[in-house]
């Protein structure tokens, strides 16, 4: 098991939407998931991202964030493996 953080932002004002901090961040679609297009005429470009709480690139996105003064979305969360659920009786 893992303690993990997950980060949500609204990067529709930015130029380059939400790139502009996944891409200096090193974060790809491996830890984000992004809407990124135009909805009944307006832009949208939003970010999921989930990082280890040790990431280094947790520090990065969130300092980018207050750079660009947008407003974040955080939580934590303990993510298991299907070996701790096996190992605490779950799952089978």
């Amino acid at each position: 098991m893992k303690t993990r953080i997950s980060i949500s932002f609204d990067g529709s004002r930015l130029p380059d939407g939400v790139a502009t901090i996944l891409g200096p961040a090193g974060c790809g679609s491996d830890v984000a998931n992004v809407v990124d297009g135009v909805v009944l005429g307006k832009r949208m470009s939003s970010a999921w991202v989930k990082l280890d709480e040790d990431d280094p690139r947790v520090t990065i996105v969130m300092d980018l964030l207050n750079k660009h003064g947008l407003n974040v979305e955080t939580y934590s969360f303990i993510d298991y493996s299907i070996e701790d659920l096996q190992t605490h009786g779950c799952c089978g």
